[in-house]
């Protein structure tokens, strides 16, 4: 019996129908000559729930999973489209998991959510080298206000929010608020303000900030402005920048080479062949495979 119930929990699943098991317990009665009733009891004590509530279960989404599928869509049609639950099942969903009536007002309360703490080290070095990936990549520093800006695409919200979490876990004074604002042009993105920074240097001198990254510094700066093409590069803003990192680089055994992207002043630092790359990877991207969100594992995904 029981192999008859695994079987049918599986179609349910696959199909994602709850009221499958209901379609096939008068077939069961009659193989196994007992009522409905006992089939809908012996199956109840086998999972611990009824047959629509345990397929439910099965097919009903997590809150992480819940949250990270919000935070890298753009409409609550792609969160339908992705968990492929029934109507019934999917009307009020945001109700049940966030208290909201909407995705975007589920989307707007995920980002004001303080994120959770993730990681490994919050060593003073560790915690300047995450200003400093910042610096030089994706952020914009204030001087005069000594506070950092970051922004994002709106499919990089489960980024940003995640790099406020990092930031947070060494500086607790930190805003976490993320919000979402509309460009002029008609695109959504998503931006966090640091408020007033304590007592960090952000020189004025990029170049010396290169020196302060550590490898979650690295990581950072390789998912705001790096990519994995033959090999894999960050792209920087000038060529003193780019030699810079040439140079620190070789201090974790890893050569590249730079050289200058189109007519612009930006540079790219790329690694000198396969080997190479994947002393990159060991370095700052293996170790912290774990924590890197789902949005950006299109960058960390090596090909040997």
């Amino acid at each position: 019996m029981k192999e008859d119930f695994d079987k049918i929990v599986k179609m349910a699943v696959q199909t994602k129908d709850v009221n499958l098991f209901g379609q096939h317990c008068k077939k069961l009665s009659n193989k196994y000559g007992v009522s409905e009733r006992t089939i809908y009891l012996r199956f109840t004590s086998l999972f611990g729930a009824s047959p629509r509530e345990y397929v439910k279960s099965q097919i009903w989404p997590t809150y992480a999973e819940m949250v990270k599928l919000i935070l890298n869509t753009n409409s609550s049609q792609e969160v339908k489209d992705n968990l492929g639950l029934p109507n019934g099942m999917f009307v009020g969903i945001y109700d049940k998991f966030f208290n909201v009536s909407s995705y975007s007002k589920a989307k707007e309360k995920i980002l004001m959510t303080a994120p959770a703490k993730i990681r490994k080290s919050t060593t003073r070095d560790d915690n300047i080298s995450l200003l400093m990936s910042q610096h030089l990549g994706d952020g914009y520093y204030d001087r005069k206000r000594h506070s950092l800006k970051v922004s994002h695409g709106i499919k990089q919200a489960e980024y940003l929010l995640w790099k406020v979490g990092l930031i947070h876990d060494g500086y607790n004074e930190v805003s976490t608020k993320v919000s979402i604002h509309t460009h002029a042009q008609g695109h959504k993105y998503v931006a966090w303000y640091s408020c007033k920074l304590g007592k960090v240097h952000f020189p004025e001198d990029k170049t010396e900030a290169v020196s302060k990254l550590t490898p979650l510094g690295w990581l950072l700066l390789y998912l705001d402005d790096g990519c994995y093409g033959q090999d894999m590069f960050i792209t920087t803003e000038s060529k003193l920048l780019a030699v810079a990192m040439q140079k620190e680089l070789e201090t974790y055994g890893i050569a590249s080479r730079v050289n200058i992207c189109g007519d612009g002043p930006s540079h790219n630092v790329t690694m000198r062949g396969g080997s190479n790359t994947i002393k990159f990877y060991k370095n700052f991207i293996e170790p912290f495979s774990e924590i890197i969100p789902k949005c950006m594992k299109y960058k960390t995904e090596v090909k040997i």
